[in-house]
């Protein structure tokens, strides 16, 4: 959070805060620091829904959240997501943004330049129904993430989170694991691939922001960067099904500890 505060200068308005793989951003922390300097915060909880950082739920943070309810997120409406916010400008700014802008009065006498983001009520049905289940969704996610952490803890050459701390529990949106030793001379896509050869399928982490193709003309410097680089290139994540069976997370867990074995 001290790097953060000294990157604030007077060019800057807003802070995305994204919550991402594990445990959520410290937002009580950050509030504190963007009511101080004035900054307005868009918290993006697509992947923290149902986590609450000590007893204050994730997405309650910003001036603006955003949700995604894509197929693999906690909540899913097969695809699409939502925005919440409690200022009455924005939430009506938003609401005619989705809805093509319609005239208020005229209404094809549109008043900006809107879009057609209407979540249908078919969508909207499936997410309440999941919504009543959010509980046992999250005791399941913590289920299958315990298992895999407490068959991968003991081995020292690959970092897997903890299921929880002192302020959050471990969300399991995905079962990361980092690789910390180069001895094998193994990084995120072989390891995957030699988990491919056992039928296990895997995903890798995102590409860092800085080497997207869109953003690259801002020429930012790599060394600056350093954490991303790395668990881009040394990171994935392994199955994270709520259908997985404890025998399919134990033959996963085998596989991955006999690539990294000592």
């Amino acid at each position: 959070m001290s790097k953060i505060e000294k990157l604030i200068n007077k060019n800057t308005k807003a802070i995305i805060a994204t919550h991402i793989y594990n445990f959520p951003i410290r937002m009580d922390i950050l509030r504190k620091i963007c009511a101080k300097k004035k900054l307005i915060i868009i918290e993006d909880a697509a992947e923290v829904i149902g986590q609450k950082i000590f007893n204050k739920k994730c997405g309650s943070y910003g001036d603006i959240s955003t949700y995604s309810f894509y197929a693999n997120k906690q909540i899913t409406t097969g695809e699409g997501g939502m925005i919440t916010t409690n200022n009455k400008l924005l939430s009506e700014k938003f609401k005619s943004l989705r809805n093509l802008s319609f005239g208020k009065k005229n209404r094809f006498n549109h008043d900006d330049i809107g879009w057609n983001y209407r979540m249908t009520n078919i969508q909207a049905s499936i997410g309440l129904n999941q919504l009543k289940r959010i509980g046992s969704i999250i005791k399941k996610r913590h289920q299958v993430g315990k298992r895999y952490f407490n068959n991968l803890k003991n081995n020292k050459n690959i970092y897997i989170p903890e299921p929880k701390k002192n302020y959050a529990k471990n969300i399991y949106w995905v079962i990361g694991i980092l690789i910390l030793s180069n001895k094998y001379k193994l990084d995120a896509k072989k390891a995957m691939a030699k988990l491919k050869e056992k039928n296990i399928g895997t995903r890798p982490f995102f590409w860092p922001m800085h080497k997207q193709k869109l953003l690259t003309k801002y020429k930012f410097n790599s060394k600056d960067f350093k954490n991303s680089e790395y668990i881009s290139k040394y990171g994935f994540y392994l199955p994270t099904s709520l259908k997985l069976k404890n025998s399919e997370i134990d033959y996963v867990c085998r596989c991955v500890n006999k690539i990294f074995c000592d």
